[in-house]
């Protein structure tokens, strides 16, 4: 496959696998909202992971599950609050 022009922002392996894996010419613009949107969910993986990881000294597996499934409602009520793709509402 011919290279296309290359552009601008770094985007070009981005454009690259979008366009050989999926078929997609997409704009700089969508780019970076997938970009935006798999930042979002990073976050709410990390804390996820920070959530597991200090629940590991809780003694007692029903207690530890209560705490990280507290924990995860909470994150994932905030992440709805802050406008990710998870807490968006179509009409």
């Amino acid at each position: 496959m011919a290279k296309r022009e290359s552009r601008s922002g770094g985007y070009q392996p981005l454009f690259d696998l979008m366009y050989e894996e999926h078929g997609l010419m997409l704009l700089e613009s969508e780019l970076q909202e997938i970009i935006r949107v798999v930042r979002e969910m990073e976050k709410i993986f990390d804390a996820a992971r920070d959530v597991v990881a200090s629940a590991e000294h809780i003694d007692g597996e029903a207690h530890k599950t209560l705490v990280c499934v507290d924990a995860l409602t909470r994150l994932a009520a905030a992440s709805n609050d802050s406008g990710s793709p998870a807490g968006r509402k179509d009409d």
